[in-house]
């Protein structure tokens, strides 16, 4: 049986009504394990909340938003990591942090290669996992800040484009830069079957709201799957994003 060792000290008291307290969810089918995890993070100023399967796990993220996936590997419906598997295709940019009592190597590569953010091995002192949950966050609330900015930005390029329009030259090597950005790569490889049709739908209906619209699934997940696109494709703009799919499509064709 795992257990968590009482943190140091730091903590601070939780106002459940408070909209800005991380919302983490533990998975794991140890109670006692589960009980003494779920009080440490309310302590230090954590909203959790606790599933013992796989299947409830997924069911949860289905019916309310999280900040923090905690999971352990070895728990019912999860032999073949189908609660990473779900999140990996359903919520990319969601913070998972991984727990195990039978550590092994190839436990470990599977988990990280399935978008795990972090591996740790039970038992394991609070003070670790605070630290790592504090780096996932801090980390998610960046790439979060930065989609944000970027849909500011493309919200007002028709504005600025009317202001005047590029020289032939500064439209040729803003083609150039846009072409080069765009050259086909193993990285395309990398992207999950849904994140790949974010990327088509994009290509040929450049708003958030259509994308969500024509593959059925919120804006709030189409966000989050443009967040692992642009860290898959290492584009850094919608404009980037969508010269990479249309040069892929005329080089390969349509998928």
């Amino acid at each position: 049986m795992g257990h968590v060792t009482h943190a140091t000290g730091g903590e601070k008291p939780l106002d459940a009504d408070d909209e800005q307290t991380p919302r983490v969810l533990v998975a794991d089918d140890d109670p006692g394990f589960t009980r003494a995890l779920c009080q440490l993070l309310r302590r230090f100023g954590y909203r959790p909340r606790s599933v013992s399967d796989s299947r409830s796990a997924i069911a949860e993220l289905r019916r309310t938003e999280v900040d923090l996936l905690i999971a352990d590997v070895h728990m019912p419906g999860n032999d073949s990591l189908e609660l990473l598997q779900y999140v990996e295709r359903e919520h990319p940019s969601l913070p998972v942090i991984i727990m195990t009592g039978r550590p092994g190597v190839s436990s470990a590569v599977l988990a990280l290669r399935h978008g795990a953010g972090d591996y740790l091995v039970k038992p394991f002192d609070f003070d670790e996992l605070h630290a790592r949950i504090q780096k996932l966050l801090t980390r998610a609330s960046i790439e979060s800040q930065a989609l944000r900015a970027l849909d500011t930005l493309n919200s007002l390029l028709p504005t600025l484009s009317r202001r005047g329009e590029p020289t032939p030259e500064e439209a040729r090597r803003e083609r150039e830069e846009a072409e080069a950005a765009a050259e086909p790569s193993p990285q395309w490889d990398a992207l999950s079957e849904r994140e790949r049709e974010v990327v088509e739908t994009f290509s040929s209906t450049p708003a958030v709201t259509d994308v969500a619209s024509a593959l059925g699934i919120s804006v709030h997940t189409v966000r989050n799957h443009f967040r692992a696109i642009y860290r898959k494709l290492n584009v850094r703009s919608q404009a980037e994003l969508i010269a990479f799919a249309r040069n892929r499509e005329t080089r390969v064709g349509p998928s």
